[in-house]
């Protein structure tokens, strides 16, 4: 019975955790961090914190998680190695890209307007060229 009480208790968790605004998703039992995640985690630790007490810090429940995710995400967070960003071009139409973490969004935005500036270059050099 203590069993199944762990395993509610832990899909609860993972449930809430899905809620935070610094997770992109949860599926089989992980948890995904978003990059604002990791660049937070390591700002709190940098600034002196723990690991448990900044994984609190961001919203996330230790005991019922665990301190071996937290451990987890504080060491990816550390050394870099949190999952890299999605790579969008901007030649892709915003309805066709999905979702985006804020990060991936200002960086898809970005590459969107250097497309579009080219595209109207082109546009105004070819429109010139007719006259």
């Amino acid at each position: 019975m203590a069993k199944r009480n762990k395993q509610i208790n832990l899909e609860k968790a993972l449930e809430e955790a899905s809620k935070n605004q610094y997770t992109e998703k949860v599926t089989d039992g992980r948890i995904y961090y978003t990059r604002e995640f990791y660049a937070r985690m390591k700002q709190l630790m940098d600034g002196g914190m723990s690991p448990i007490k900044a994984y609190k810090t961001l919203g996330y429940d230790v005991n019922t998680l665990g301190e071996d995710r937290a451990y987890a995400a504080a060491g990816r967070a550390a050394s870099g190695q949190a999952r890299k960003p999605k790579k969008v071009s901007g030649m892709v139409p915003r309805d066709q890209v999905g979702n985006l973490s804020d990060q991936e969004m200002v960086d898809y935005l970005n590459s969107r307007i250097d497309y579009l500036e080219t595209v109207v270059g082109v546009v105004k050099k070819r429109a010139q060229n007719c006259w």
